[in-house]
Order: C-alpha cells, then structure tokens, then sequence
C-alpha cells in the first residue's frame, strides 16, 4: 500500500508561539512598516519571548489616520413660522384634536363647553389620530377650520 505525501506547507508552530506572534503583531501594529519583522522575529526565536520583549526591540513608526463621521452631513428641515393668530374666536370654526390618550377627550370635552359657553357663534370640528397626525389629515384640519387646539393627553 502507497502512502500519500503531504506537501510540506512550512514550518508548524505551536499555539503558544502563534499567539506571541499575534501579540508582536498588536504591539507593532497593524500599520505599522515593522509588523512583519516583529512576528518573524517571534517565529524564528526558538527561546520563549513574550510579545512584550518583541515589542521592545522594535522602533515603532508613525502613521497618520483620517477619522471620518459615519453620520454625513445632514440639511436641517425647513422650519416654518408661527401661524398667526385668530383676531377673535367669534363665529369661527375651531378644531379640537383628540390624540386618543387617556383622559385627554376628558378635558376637550371642558375646554368644548367653555368655549360654547363664551363664543356661543363658533362651530366645534373634532378630530382623532395618533400622536402625528400625519399630512393628509393636517392637510384637511386646515381647510375645515379656522384655528386647532391640538395637545398630549400625557
């Protein structure tokens, strides 16, 4: 029966000398010009050197790193100005927004009977949604009505 050959891919080291050599090549640094000579010289030492007497035999050289922001650079929105505000509540359509938190239709149920109860010509227009009410139903608040109370019931 033949045997099969294996190629001879170099000389094997052991664990131990492999992570030294690992060690050298942290110490050195990856850029650095010297890391190759610091893990052949740990390789090539048959006594038992540490990474830090590699380290030490080695001149360390300089590098230059750029560090970017991984962020961009990012266009503030377009900010709008206040609304201006309603000379009179008189004979108006005003809309209350519910956002649907607890208690908050509560108090929009008062602030509803108090405006009736001083503006008793304006027009009451509920809404409900979420937090964001989002453009479309901006869009429609809008044009339905002449001013909006819009609050968190937090």
């Amino acid at each position: 029966m033949a045997t099969k050959k294996v190629p001879n891919k170099g000389k094997l080291i052991s664990r131990r000398d492999f992570s030294i050599a690992g060690g050298a090549l942290i110490a050195a640094g990856p850029l650095s010009a010297y890391a190759p000579k610091a893990i052949a010289s740990v390789l090539t030492t048959t006594k038992t050197a540490t990474a830090q007497k590699a380290a030490k035999t080695m001149t360390p050289a300089t590098a230059t790193l750029e560090v970017l922001n991984p962020r961009g650079e990012v266009d503030p929105p377009k900010t709008l100005g206040i609304s201006p505000r309603v000379a009179t509540l008189a004979g108006k359509r005003i809309g209350l927004y519910d956002n649907g938190k607890e208690g908050f239709a509560d108090f929009l149920n008062v602030i509803e009977k108090l405006l009736k109860e001083k503006y008793p010509t304006t027009t009451i227009v509920r809404f409900n949604g979420g937090f964001d009410c989002g453009d479309a139903l901006a869009a429609k608040i809008a044009k339905s009505v002449d001013t909006v109370i819009y609050g968190s019931g937090d």
